[in-house]
């Protein structure tokens, strides 16, 4: 145990005065006086220093109210050698840091708030669609062709609510950091003519030339994940380039990196919507039908969360590059 400040000497004279009256229970009177001066000294000396640590504790609750009043001031000099003043500097550490926790979860909670706010907006869209749609079919005096084609829009409809909840079901488990991530070795052209199988159809339907050009090495990834990301990022360019146009994809792995490219050329893209791009549920100027500004957003947090980074640039006014890197390093 350490002694600091006054303690230490009250400590002192206390043993003195033991040790006084142990001495005069064998040498008796010709000490009574001194040891009776000693004792008003100790006296004296414990009622100041009493009195002075009633004040530091009053201090200290003054402190305590200051902070839950919100009011967080470190005055130096009232820091002083001492037991007082070590509890001081914890209590002020520690309610610094709850109030930073505190300001965390505030921050946590409105982000919360403005997202299930999203959600229901987003969720809101395609539910009126189909109410409408289920009242229009319900008209007896529909054509068979028109029942045919009501149809058809309830089931495009149904797609796109099927894909939004399965969005927002990773973006809940991206945003509570609950997706593990299995990094496996894999070609990156192996990884990304999977992507370009599964937007065939898209590919095929906007007469799209796709150029590829692979490292044909191999990469460290997660493979599932990196796909989705690829996937999101690829079909994003798809959505915005101009028909009968050139995809150009570029895979380029280092000692140290895998740096994928997508550039298309197309919708033009502003200073504003690039700012926003990675955002979620943001939807630029140029935003197709039926977006829900949400894939691109998936695509950051996919790569971000394995310490990699995405950027989205203008080369030209027409013509915009994706750039993907992940490290790779285990």
């Amino acid at each position: 145990m350490r002694w600091r400040g006054e303690g230490k000497w009250l400590f002192v004279m206390v043993i003195g005065s033991v040790f006084y009256w142990l001495l005069f229970s064998f040498i008796k009177w010709p000490l009574v006086g001194v040891g009776g001066l000693y004792t008003l000294a100790i006296l004296v000396f414990s009622i100041v220093y009493f009195k002075e640590r009633r004040h530091h504790i009053q201090d200290l609750v003054d402190y305590l109210d200051d902070m839950n009043r919100g009011i967080y001031r470190l005055n130096i000099e009232k820091y002083t050698e001492g037991e007082l003043s070590i509890l001081r500097s914890s209590l002020y550490k520690t309610m610094v840091t709850l109030q930073t926790k505190n300001d965390q979860l505030l921050d946590q909670k409105n982000f919360l708030s403005k997202t299930m706010a999203d959600i229901a907006h987003q969720l809101r869209t395609p539910i009126t669609s189909m109410m409408m749609l289920v009242d229009l079919l319900d008209n007896h005096d529909l054509s068979e062709q028109q029942r045919l084609d009501f149809t058809q829009k309830l089931q495009d409809q149904l797609d796109r609510y099927r894909w939004l909840v399965s969005a927002l079901m990773v973006m809940s488990r991206i945003d509570a950091k609950m997706i593990v991530y299995t990094k496996t070795e894999v070609r990156d052209d192996v990884l990304v003519n999977r992507v370009l199988v599964d937007l065939a159809l898209q590919i095929e339907a906007k007469d799209l030339e796709v150029q590829a050009d692979y490292a044909l090495k191999t990469v460290v990834a997660d493979q599932h994940w990196t796909r989705e990301a690829i996937l999101n990022s690829v079909k994003n360019a798809i959505d915005h380039a101009d028909p009968g146009s050139v995809l150009t994809i570029i895979s380029k792995v280092d000692p140290m990196n895998w740096t994928l490219t997508v550039r298309n050329t197309g919708d033009s893209i502003d200073d504003e919507d690039l700012a926003h791009a990675f955002e979620r549920f943001y939807r630029g100027k140029n935003a197709v039908s039926g977006s829900f500004g949400i894939g691109l957003a998936m695509t950051y947090a996919l790569i971000t969360q394995q310490s990699g980074t995405v950027r989205l640039s203008a080369l030209e006014p027409q013509v915009c590059l994706f750039t993907m890197t992940l490290p790779l390093l285990r």
